[in-house]
């Protein structure tokens, strides 16, 4: 997914920039920006982006001006986040269907919730193709409560139904988005959002189905402090 940033600040611009780049690399995620210093060098882009982060108080065109020109002209559907030290101007940019408001100086907090709200929307609604012996399945990630390696292939249990397919558990957590799945044994990845509890003694996941799930002795730190990351920013 791609940001555009525009900000007559150049300290500012470059600020926003580097924390969305930290953001992605924290929460591997494939999220790059762009940056421009003004709305007429931003309008003059053909590329349409996922996200605009839009300073107020531009020079020659405020952001409001910008964002109806994207909405109008170029008609952009994507978010739009204005960049702003005052907040008297709120009333005015619904008509512009702002998606939200972050203060100047920018908090890191603020931006990433933005983000978020971009961002975590795919997460959920990936999908992946598995095959079986005669056929291929398009099958919705968050329907997927864990995964069990077999010797050359892996079964794969969901909210209706467990299948094996024609995969080694390694090359099907390649493609899982790993915000929400953990390998948590050489022979088990599991959902995040099925887990009901855990026991960090016992190195044991309770699953919400009712299964119960070892986890390594290797891997027990790395699993609670990524469940830890993952309800944070997802529950």
């Amino acid at each position: 997914m791609w940001i555009a940033v525009c900000d007559d600040d150049q300290y500012e611009n470059d600020l926003v920039v580097n924390l969305i780049n930290e953001y992605a690399v924290q929460y591997d995620y494939d999220l790059h920006c762009r940056s421009f210093s003004s709305g007429e060098s931003l309008l003059r882009c053909d590329q349409i982006f996922d996200m605009y982060i839009l300073d107020y108080q531009l020079g020659k065109m405020d952001g409001m001006v910008l964002a109806e020109k994207l909405r109008k002209e170029k008609n952009v559907e994507s978010y739009i986040v204005f960049l702003t030290a005052y907040m008297h101007f709120i009333q005015e940019a619904f008509k512009v269907n702002t998606h939200r408001f972050l203060h100047k100086p920018v908090n890191t907090e603020e931006l990433y919730e933005a983000l978020n709200s971009l961002m975590l929307p795919t997460v959920y609604s990936r999908h992946i193709s598995l095959k079986q012996v005669t056929q291929e399945d398009i099958i919705y990630t968050n329907d997927i409560i864990c995964i069990e390696a077999q010797r050359k292939t892996s079964l794969v249990t969901m909210k209706t139904q467990t299948v094996e397919y024609n995969h080694l558990m390694k090359d099907i957590y390649d493609i899982l988005p790993k915000q929400l799945f953990f390998k948590v044994h050489r022979s088990y990845i599991i959902n995040f959002e099925y887990i009901k509890n855990y026991s960090i003694r016992d190195r044991l996941i309770v699953m919400k189905d009712g299964r119960t799930i070892p986890v390594s002795r290797d891997r027990i730190n790395d699993f609670v402090q990524n469940h830890e990351i993952y309800v944070k920013r997802f529950k």
